[in-house]
């Protein structure tokens, strides 16, 4: 069998820039195309080592132990280029990612050749094409995937919204399905039961919002006695209640969220009014938009 080393050291970098691609996105952590360019040659690296002990006579539990001990050193290393600075907890759960996204690709792609009954060896491009789009689907939806099985503890996050030097220290839970934005600015909405945002406005605000109707309009014609004119937004949204309605929202100076021991302040987002109660249990007061966890952490 004739091996060509360009065409599989190209294959394996594309592979394996596209799996660590997958795992940042599923784990939700910023990246450095360049150093994703460096991690991808360090399992090129992996790959001519690999070519080079095939050559030597080892015994079959060594060979075997050589091929394994190298090959965590690799992800190791790829994971320490390509994503410099997680923690200890971090690193093990993006190691055990990278491990899972590799099995799912090359399962997927094999799975894919044998039941149109070809041999997957035999087509060197036409697999690589396949398990790069195995890749991008799972990369693009792997983070909703996931969040299915995810234990319930990871979506409540620690929340703290500011406006006019108070603040309001809530629970929101981390909602997929708040795909909600202000038209304007397209900012990401957090919606926030209007009980619960009461200690953010002064007393006298407080009290004409609670003896307020059940009308948004009102409560715009308040907010802007208060000088909150300038912080007001109209937002459309639909849901099963209301096919075509309109929710209040207002501009916080910013928003603190807790999420994986790490504190993320966002400045650009908005507040959306609820009056319903979003839990019966009160486990949790805000809606917490998923957009919001990809901004810059501190």
């Amino acid at each position: 069998m004739v091996i060509y080393a360009d065409i599989t050291l190209l294959n394996n970098f594309l592979m394996t820039i596209a799996i660590i691609w997958a795992t940042a996105n599923i784990m939700e952590m910023k990246f450095s195309w360049f150093r994703l360019f460096l991690g991808a040659n360090i399992a090129n690296l992996y790959l001519l080592a690999v070519f080079f002990l095939q050559q030597l006579s080892f015994k079959f539990f060594i060979n075997f132990t050589l091929h394994i001990l190298l090959n965590i050193i690799t992800a190791i290393l790829i994971l320490k280029v390509s994503f410099p600075g997680l923690t200890r907890a971090r690193f093990v759960k993006t190691l055990g990612n990278l491990y899972l996204i590799t099995f799912i690709a090359i399962g997927t792609t094999l799975s894919i050749f044998y039941v149109y009954g070809g041999s997957p060896f035999n087509s060197g491009i036409l697999k690589i094409i396949i398990g790069l789009i195995v890749l991008l689907i799972l990369g693009n939806t792997g983070w909703k995937i996931l969040q299915k099985y995810k234990l319930p503890d990871e979506f409540y996050l620690p929340t703290v919204i500011y406006c006019q030097n108070r603040g309001v220290s809530l629970t929101g839970l981390l909602d997929t399905g708040n795909s909600l934005t202000d038209p304007i600015s397209n900012f990401p909405v957090i919606v926030v039961n209007l009980a619960d945002l009461l200690p953010l406005f002064p007393e006298n605000l407080q009290e004409e919002i609670m003896a307020c109707e059940n009308c948004d309009l009102d409560l715009v014609e308040i907010f802007q006695k208060y000088n909150f004119a300038n912080r007001i937004r109209l937002l459309p949204f639909s849901d099963l209640g209301e096919e075509k309605g309109l929710l209040l929202g207002f501009r916080p100076d910013c928003v603190e969220l807790s999420y994986k021991d790490e504190l993320i302040r966002v400045e650009q987002c908005v507040v959306g009014i609820s009056r319903r109660m979003l839990d019966l249990d009160n486990s949790y007061q805000a809606l917490i938009h998923p957009k919001l966890l990809n901004v810059e952490q501190i």
